[in-house]
């Protein structure tokens, strides 16, 4: 469940900054723990809008034991840090726990640091605050994790999610060209028989709008059903 709810965030941010420059694993030089003078990490930054993220939970599931008493207090030290870090430099932290059993909080979350982001550059009067549409991008942004919050209510909501994460995957993997469509993709109809590159033959089940794209629910020979987003597939996902 840790790795299927953590694989669903990271589509769900995909979705969400699209077209961001992000920036992974990174210790900027700023970010340091006062206690040890050590550099703590941020998991993803968006350094042109000031929007940082930090996945908790990931770490324990490792773990044969409960943390101490003393490690547990470290933790909330580091984290504290990282916080008024970010705060101070202005950057919105958003800690994403993917033990979290509703994911509300962390969609609300989200949508503050976005929201953060929109006054932070209508205030700072300056013109490369516009340069390349910036404000109206990140009101963009605010507009695409609206149409997620809507759609995720609860945990058993980001199992899509995880399924489109695992798909882009895969589509990143070099694969052999697939046969010719006359550069034209799909139309998915309901009951269309179809063959996947990966999971092999199949039949819609359902096509449900989303946004500009289209989510293509397909159950497979083996009896799995899987959801994908039409235009990721639309060279994998061919009718039979």
């Amino acid at each position: 469940m840790t790795w299927t709810n953590t694989n669903a965030w990271r589509e769900i941010l995909m979705r969400v900054f699209d077209g961001f420059t992000a920036e992974y694993d990174v210790s900027p030089h700023w970010l340091v723990n006062p206690e040890t003078s050590r550099r703590l990490k941020l998991d993803v930054l968006y350094v042109e809008i000031g929007v940082a993220i930090r996945f908790h939970g990931l770490q324990g599931r490792e773990r044969r034991q409960r943390p101490s008493l003393k490690e547990e207090q470290q933790q909330k030290v580091r984290d504290a840090a990282r916080t008024d870090m970010c705060e101070a430099h202005g950057i919105s932290l958003v800690t994403i726990d993917v033990l979290a059993g509703e994911p509300g909080a962390t969609l609300r979350e989200l949508s503050m640091a976005l929201s953060n982001a929109s006054r932070r550059l209508a205030k700072s009067g300056q013109p490369q605050a516009n340069r390349g549409g910036l404000i109206e991008r990140v009101s963009q942004a605010r507009s695409r994790l609206a149409g997620i919050t809507r759609r995720v209510r609860g945990t058993e909501d980001l199992r899509l999610y995880a399924e489109l994460w695992q798909d882009r995957q895969y589509l990143e993997i070099p694969q052999p060209d697939p046969p010719s469509s006359n550069g034209r993709a799909p139309t998915y109809e309901l009951g269309m028989a179809v063959r996947h590159a990966a999971f092999g033959e199949g039949v819609v089940q359902a096509v449900q709008p989303d946004r500009h794209d289209n989510l293509v629910t397909v159950r497979f020979a083996d009896g799995a059903q899987k959801t994908f987003a039409a235009s990721l597939v639309a060279d994998k996902l061919l009718p039979c």
